[in-house]
């Protein structure tokens, strides 16, 4: 018996938007995490990005084939304060420092126009002191994708930790929203 293997590349490419308001709606921050310019550099510069988990590619594995995918959808958000670089190995948010700030329901999940029509998903989620009961000046630092709003129970599809920080002040009426594109699509 003759064994064929295809290998196809094909990959992950994700985008966060991250937007802080003040009170009476207006921007005190606005700004892109891999940026497609960023992740060409890094490519070129042989530096990996992770932001896909280990047990995310593992999830959609066994969601492509239906066979033991995960117990649950992705349609969570969190926030979180950890500063240690991300990895695939990642399982929470604050892996090593910081803590979870909150993980909640994205308050949109579509699938969008990408390469091909639905080829992309998108999560987005806004996080405040009124709907959230978040209290306090949050130094924002990560986000993640779950399928679950326990921290360290639920599986991460994707992390990312990034600096400059996001200065949240939720006791003064701050928002932070949070939109994750995620392109599927052929590897390069």
């Amino acid at each position: 018996m003759v064994g064929i293997h295809i290998f196809e590349n094909n990959g992950c490419s994700d985008r966060i938007r991250i937007t802080v308001r003040d009170k009476y709606g207006r921007i005190k921050s606005d700004h892109y995490l891999n940026e497609r310019w960023y992740q060409i550099v890094q490519r070129r510069l042989h530096l990996k990005h992770f932001s896909m988990t280990n047990v995310g590619f593992a999830d959609v594995a066994g969601l492509v084939e239906n066979l033991g995918g995960p117990p649950a959808y992705f349609t969570v958000i969190g926030i979180g304060t950890g500063t240690q670089a991300a990895a695939a190995t990642d399982t929470k948010l604050a892996m090593a420092d910081g803590a979870a700030v909150k993980l909640k329901t994205a308050t949109t999940m579509t699938r969008v126009l990408g390469n091909v029509a639905d080829d992309t998903n998108e999560w987005i989620a806004t996080f405040n002191n009124a709907t959230d009961g978040i209290t306090g000046t949050k130094l924002i630092t990560e986000v993640g994708i779950f399928n679950g709003v326990v921290n360290g129970t639920s599986d991460m599809l994707l992390h990312q930790v990034y600096t400059p920080s996001d200065s949240v002040n939720f006791d003064q009426g701050d928002s932070i929203t949070v939109t994750v594109t995620m392109l599927n699509k052929q590897g390069t």
